[in-house]
């Protein structure tokens, strides 16, 4: 589980779209993580929303009775940065 949620968050904070979409192939345990895929496609959701070199953080991460991943992240696009400036 550890590696698992380990592998999706550098590869979201790192930008890589490509292997978090081809993730039951590259993830590892991605089928005991997510045996089927409607809690992780709000992932891409969220990253389209925000942009395309939208900065990603996450702002929490634990586990629920040892198995339940509880991983909260924030999605900050281009257009937000900007804003802030």
């Amino acid at each position: 589980m550890v590696d698992f949620a380990d592998w999706v968050h550098h590869a979201a904070i790192e930008g890589r779209v490509d292997d978090l979409v081809d993730y039951r192939r590259l993830a590892p345990h991605a089928r005991d993580n997510h045996p089927t895929d409607e809690h992780f496609l709000p992932l891409f959701a969220a990253l389209g929303a925000a942009g395309e070199n939208a900065r990603v953080e996450r702002l929490h991460n634990s586990a629920n009775y040892g198995v339940l991943r509880m991983d909260v992240y924030a999605f900050h696009g281009v257009d937000e940065a900007k804003a802030a400036a």
